[in-house]
């Protein structure tokens, strides 16, 4: 059986991050195990923070969204999708000033939504 693995790496240094070794390793060290590895690099593929025309498409059903807001919407829909398709998930996370990288905060506020 496969266990499907997505890791998100959020740092924006790039490969010479700690963070992203870390993510490297633990690819090397899953492969051949029935690991199957989805990577999102969060600085390289960067989200949009969060806005309110996103926030308010969330908020309108499917069949009344205006074409912006079905593209809005689908974005985040797209990440949740793509959460739900794995087995596990492998944050590889740098901290910056006592924080995360706020790409990795607009990940969360898509994939962390109510309903």
């Amino acid at each position: 059986m496969t266990t499907r693995t997505l890791v998100i790496t959020s740092s924006i240094l790039g490969e010479n991050g700690q963070s992203r070794a870390l993510a490297d390793h633990f690819t090397a060290q899953a492969q051949g195990r029935g690991v199957e590895v989805t990577r999102r690099d969060l600085a390289a593929d960067e989200l949009p923070h969060l806005a309110l025309a996103e926030l308010g498409s969330w908020q309108v059903s499917e069949e009344e969204r205006s074409p912006e807001q079905r593209e809005l919407a689908a974005r985040s829909d797209s990440l949740i999708q793509e959460l739900r398709d794995h087995d596990v998930v492998v944050l590889a996370v740098p901290m910056y000033n006592f924080g995360i990288p706020s790409q990795l905060k607009a990940w969360f506020d898509r994939v962390m939504r109510a309903g």
